[in-house]
């Protein structure tokens, strides 16, 4: 359960305060709400015959995260007369255009609780009139998942020899995996492997690389691409790219390179957490 006590949040590298805004409450009401978290899973269970208990067969998350709606005003301290904290039609103009897209855009909440976690989603707005006049307007934040990210967390490695290995320790609050950016360059020729022990039957495998070549893998979008033309690179790639991972019990992911690489790794882990 989380109430947002914070005045001032960050969209698509814009702060409300750079518009002359703070976040408020018009009604003034306080007390206890319940605000949606996310991570809500969905269960396929299965109950075999003349048995008592149902097995899960598959599970997913049914919803993604919103907010409660908020307010926002112009910052008072900053205004002289009532007249002032009016909104203009050309000030809901800037404020919307700003918030109310069709993509999603990363969202932060000033507040030191929140400082590293962001989201991605979009706003809906409504205008709050008072005697005709606009005065604020109510915000609700839609988010394309059941959860925030912590700020990208960037691990730079080297290794010296032949299956040297290398410690990760997942912070991600999600049992799983989440599929790193990476930037490979590889300091010998030779086929390039990289074994994780979370998951040690299952390896990231390209053949043929030539010393110095670099490779740079997008997790998100399951693209390979190496710096040298040469290669062709889909001829001995196994389509299985690393992953950082964690079950329950471990999050220490040990990582093992069949040859010496200097390589930058960046992911953003998970956060279970509301708005």
């Amino acid at each position: 359960v989380y109430k947002m006590y914070a005045t001032d949040f960050m969209y698509d590298k814009h702060c409300l305060s750079d518009f002359g805004m703070i976040i408020c409450d018009f009604d003034g009401k306080s007390g206890t709400e319940s605000v949606s978290a996310g991570s809500q899973l969905t269960f396929n269970l299965v109950k075999p015959l003349g048995q008592n208990k149902w097995n899960n067969y598959s599970s997913s998350y049914s919803e993604y995260l919103t907010s409660n709606p908020f307010q926002i005003c112009k910052n008072p301290c900053k205004a002289s007369s009532q007249e002032e904290l009016e909104l203009t039609a050309h000030d809901i103009s800037e404020i919307s255009r700003w918030l109310n897209r069709k993509q999603f855009c990363k969202f932060k909440i000033l507040q030191d609780d929140y400082i590293d976690i962001y989201f991605k989603g979009s706003f809906n707005i409504n205008q709050i009139n008072i005697g005709g006049k606009c005065y604020g307007l109510e915000l609700t934040l839609t988010t394309n998942r059941p959860y925030g990210f912590l700020e990208p967390v960037t691990y730079s490695i080297v290794t010296n020899a032949k299956n040297e290995t290398i410690s990760l320790y997942d912070q991600s609050d999600e049992i799983g995996y989440i599929y790193p950016d990476m930037t490979i360059r590889c300091l010998e020729s030779g086929n390039l492997k990289i074994q994780n022990s979370i998951e040690d039957d299952r390896n990231f495998y390209l053949a043929n690389v030539e010393s110095g070549e670099i490779i740079t893998l997008h997790g998100e979008e399951q693209i390979i691409e190496s710096n040298r033309s040469s290669h062709n690179i889909y001829d001995d790639f196994n389509f299985k790219f690393p992953r950082i991972c964690n079950t329950y019990e471990n999050k220490n992911n040990v990582l093992t390179f069949s040859i010496p690489i200097e390589c930058t790794l960046t992911y953003s882990p998970i956060r279970k957490v509301g708005i």
